[in-house]
């Protein structure tokens, strides 16, 4: 008879194994499952040769994406070609400031005025480029950056993922420059060139043998020598102005060398002054104050005063009385006033 299987031994088998397949997901999908990775489509116009699946994405330099797939799509109608570049950006590496998401996650489905945030940066002038990853081996990869002064070209094809509109790459513009020089040189023949150069120096050489140009030349010479006989004339009126300034400047240094002798006296003279002015306005100020006390209401000197103003006041009374009298009888100052009258 058989023995009976061990349930319990199957079971932790079977959650053992779930684990490591989780785990193996997440070890070698680089959380693949965990992340809302976004896809978008860019079609560059040049060769990408040396753009590989798997090829960074930069913006600015920091890597926030892979290139996930490269296609070549012909169109039967137009006899055309293009190639969509599928590229998958991680919003985990970029973080919005005062996000509260602690994955500091990038929300794609943010609407403003009907545009998606990505569809907004492309309005601002977000574009993509190829660019060189290693020189040696011809590595490339796909760099983000904003180019606002730059068209934005859609191709419009695919319409299950956003397009960013492309660039030329630095390659490619110095290319397409040098395309255009030596597009130009060529139109050129060597007979036309020989034809101009030959024109070129005919002209020159009527120019140069006119008459006119000898005609300038003589009156050129002419001026010339004007011009170094009015120098001439500049340097014999320049030494006597120069002795008539010196002259000048000496007479002022003098006239501010009395005056600077004469301030200093005069400053100590006016200086003097000022203190006996100061003086002289502190002793009155004094006297004023001593004024003010003798001629106040309990001063004993406004007393006296008062007293005295009394007495002068009554002998004037008196003096009136007495003049009042003699007026009537003069005769009192010689026989008195008891004999006058009918005495």
């Amino acid at each position: 008879m058989s023995k009976e299987a061990n349930k319990t031994l199957i079971g932790a088998f079977v959650v053992g194994a779930v684990v490591l397949a989780v785990t193996g997901v997440l070890l070698f999908g680089g959380g693949r499952f965990l992340s809302q990775k976004k896809t978008f489509v860019c079609y560059f116009e040049g060769s990408v040769k040396g753009l590989n699946v798997g090829s960074p994405v930069d913006f600015k330099g920091v890597k926030i994406g892979t290139v996930t797939d490269i296609k070549v799509t012909f169109y039967p109608k137009e006899r055309s070609f293009n190639i969509p570049v599928l590229i998958e950006i991680d919003p985990t590496r970029m973080t919005a400031m005062g996000n509260k998401d602690p994955m500091g996650k990038l929300s794609q489905a943010m609407m403003i005025g009907g545009k998606t945030l990505m569809e907004q940066l492309i309005d601002r002038g977000l574009r993509a480029q190829l660019q060189a990853i290693s020189l040696v081996t011809g590595q490339l990869g796909v760099g983000l950056d904003f180019y606002p002064k730059t068209p934005k070209r859609l191709v419009g094809v695919d319409q299950a993922y956003t397009e960013i509109p492309t660039i030329p790459s630095s390659m490619e513009q110095l290319q397409n420059t040098l395309e255009k020089v030596i597009a130009s040189l060529q139109n050129l023949s060597l007979d036309t060139m020989v034809d101009n150069i030959a024109d070129a120096a005919k002209g020159l050489n009527k120019v140069v043998n006119s008459p006119e140009v000898g005609e300038s030349i003589r009156s050129l010479d002419k001026t010339l020598v004007d011009l170094r006989t009015l120098v001439n004339n500049l340097n014999n009126q320049v030494g006597p102005l120069a002795s008539g300034i010196e002259g000048t400047m000496q007479e002022v240094r003098t006239t501010v060398k009395t005056i600077n002798e004469r301030i200093g006296p005069l400053a100590t003279s006016v200086e003097q002054s000022v203190n006996a002015a100061r003086v002289t306005l502190e002793q009155t100020q004094k006297a004023l104050v001593n004024v003010e006390r003798m001629t106040s209401e309990n001063s004993a000197l406004r007393h006296q005063l008062l007293d005295m103003m009394k007495e002068v006041s009554s002998a004037a009374r008196s003096m009136r009385i007495m003049a009042d009298y003699l007026e009537q009888h003069p005769e009192a100052v010689i026989r008195g006033k008891g004999k006058t009258g009918g005495e």
